[in-house]
């Protein structure tokens, strides 16, 4: 798939680094289409076993660890993916061990502010929530294995290790939860509590097999790339905060879903939004080739190679968003049917979703380019406006429309933000937006 997606975008690279690419790349996209399965797996099991109101509370527990621990990682691992893929010193060097130990002191006190944040408003948090009972401990214990997870998985990417682990730690967590759904549902009696209160132990699985592919940086003797915290953490600022504002765009809904709607609204609202985010993420992933190649280009200032590989990439996102969105539109209203009225009777709620999730993936190669043509602060303030948007159109809909506005919530905000990015990309580089249609594939 990677070497097809190359020619369409008609990148002539050494075979040496395309071999490279096409390996990442690929590793990648297992990583991303394993996880969002066996993810899907989980809500559809829930739903199955607990009802509409159970998974509702399992997916918004998931979703506050996922928002905290992109809050408490401080931009770290952001930032050490632009500079892996930036600089040609890397090829030669690795991080030295003493840079993921302090990495480890920086997150173990940012994790303890987070639980000590959720343990002082723990009252406020749940009346918020109510009728949904949020797990203080889980979240904070959540957040505090997926640092350590993401500090070694950037530290071993840095160092050219990820290919071994990267299957392993896609799978490990989500094992772990369908191991814990069929001892809530056949053997404790307590069932779903007892789910709720294990879920960080999926995330302790990961990180413990991540610290298998550690050991051989202890005695090595490669080249050491020594990295001053002050500046890493001035200059990922940016990025950082991208980041946060990104997540916030994506999932924002579902949050303040979990605050307005009934408990079975939200259960049936978070399958559906799962069930879409596939379309994000296999775009994503499928694209993601584009972002090295970028990088590389901008450091050679080939302009016109640089828009063409982007221009390019676009359309073949399109062409995958329309594929994708089609294969859902068909199957999804099985798996809505499948888990019982709850679901089947609320089945408008696809299509609807479906269209808001459609400019961001198409655009996604767009938004991608950004940080490899260092223009991290324009990121910044797309993102920026569309989380403003989505928060305004979140409450707004969600409080006078219930479940139907929360499917539209993220509709307005995306077409802002597409027309922003188009914007940009118009006034700074030529961009227009026939380049975005005319698609050919040469079979070839």
């Amino acid at each position: 798939i990677t070497k097809f997606l190359l020619n369409l975008i008609r990148l002539k690279l050494p075979e040496g680094l395309q071999r490279e690419i096409v390996f990442s790349s690929s590793s990648g996209f297992l990583l991303k289409i394993s996880g969002v399965l066996l993810g899907l797996t989980i809500s559809i099991l829930t739903g199955k076993f607990f009802g509409a109101a159970q998974l509702g509370q399992l997916n918004l527990h998931l979703t506050l660890i996922n928002f905290l621990t992109i809050i408490a990682g401080l931009g770290i691992n952001e930032y050490l993916v632009y500079t892996i893929s930036s600089q040609k010193v890397l090829i030669n060097s690795i991080f030295n061990i003493t840079f993921l130990k302090n990495t480890y002191s920086l997150y173990l006190l940012s994790s303890l502010i987070v639980f000590l944040f959720l343990f002082i408003l723990r009252d406020l948090i749940n009346s918020i929530f109510e009728p949904n009972l949020i797990l203080i401990y889980t979240i904070s214990l959540g957040v505090f294995f997926q640092l350590l997870l993401n500090a070694n998985v950037y530290f071993l990417k840095g160092n050219k290790r990820i290919p071994a682990f990267i299957f392993l730690k896609s799978i490990a967590a989500n094992i772990v939860f369908l191991i814990l759904i069929f001892i809530a549902k056949f053997i404790y009696s307590a069932g779903f509590t007892f789910l709720l209160e294990n879920l960080w132990a999926g995330f302790l699985m990961s990180a413990l097999i991540s610290f298998l592919f550690l050991k051989d940086f202890l005695t090595s003797k490669s080249n050491f790339i020594e990295v001053k915290y002050n500046a890493l953490l001035s200059e990922s600022k940016f990025i950082y905060l991208s980041e946060i504002l990104e997540y916030s765009n994506n999932w924002l809904p579902l949050i303040l879903a979990g605050m307005i709607l009934t408990p079975i609204e939200l259960g049936v609202y978070s399958l559906g939004f799962k069930i879409t985010v596939v379309i994000i993420t296999v775009v994503l992933t499928s694209v993601t080739i584009i972002m090295p190649v970028v990088s590389g280009l901008n450091a050679l200032k080939d302009k016109t190679a640089i828009i063409s590989s982007i221009s390019n990439a676009v359309k073949i996102a399109l062409f995958l968003t329309v594929i994708i969105n089609a294969g859902i539109a068909i199957f999804g209203g099985a798996i809505f049917t499948f888990l019982g009225n709850d679901f089947s009777s609320q089945l408008y709620i696809l299509p609807l979703l479906l269209v808001s999730k459609f400019f961001d993936a198409w655009l996604q190669p767009l938004y991608m380019s950004l940080p490899m043509l260092k223009r991290q602060k324009q990121l910044f303030f797309i993102y920026l406006v569309k989380a403003v948007s989505v928060l305004i159109s979140s409450l707004t809909l969600i409080h006078f429309f219930g479940l139907p506005g929360a499917a539209l919530a993220s509709f307005l905000p995306s077409l802002i933000s597409s027309v922003l990015i188009l914007h940009h990309f118009h006034k700074t580089d030529g961009y227009l937006i026939k380049d975005l249609l005319g698609f050919r594939i040469n079979l070839k």
